[in-house]
């Protein structure tokens, strides 16, 4: 069981979002159960085609906000399932090498199943670097872009260096 902590703009409902939308494709399946505001846990587990489309557990993430910090911790990894695949499929293939041919893709399966937690992180360490806050300023005013000051709406000159504000007014 591993915790990291991350800040705010990272919230437990961007992040479950995030483990949902890589993890809903491929061999793998991720629903998210929001137990309250604040807390989320994420499951993901394989599809498992070659044994009749079951469905085998795989990891469990809970992501739990506290004031500005969020907390992801990965709970359960069930590694033994895809290692003994892995050995059944080896094992297969030391009696009838030509075994293996079916099973290169189911293999390659559990190989990336064992990866999970790894994956995992880098999903989260990704989307935890690449958000972005919400815009928080007053939509009355314009930034400009050479020197940060803020001028209202309209002004077409930035005061404060002269620079053109133009292209920073809003549309309608």
């Amino acid at each position: 069981m591993e915790t990291r902590t991350y800040r705010w703009p990272v919230t437990a409902r961007g992040l479950a979002g995030a483990l949902i939308a890589h993890f809903s494709q491929g061999h793998f399946l991720a629903q998210a159960q929001q137990v309250n505001d604040h807390y989320f846990i994420v499951q993901i587990g394989t599809e498992e085609i070659d044994r009749g489309g079951r469905v085998r557990g795989a990891l469990v993430i809970s992501l739990v906000e506290k004031g500005e910090d969020v907390h992801v911790t990965l709970e359960d990894h069930n590694a033994l399932g895809a290692a003994g695949d892995l050995l059944e499929t080896g094992l297969r293939a030391m009696r009838n090498p030509l075994a293996l041919a079916g099973r290169i893709s189911a293999a390659a399966d559990d190989l990336e199943t064992l990866q999970l937690p790894d994956k995992v992180w880098e999903i989260v360490e990704t989307f935890a670097a690449n958000v972005t806050p919400p815009d928080t300023r007053p939509k009355d005013i314009v930034i400009c872009p050479y020197c940060n000051t803020a001028s209202p709406v309209g002004v077409l000159k930035c005061p404060s260096c002269g620079g053109p504000l133009g292209d920073v007014q809003p549309r309608d």
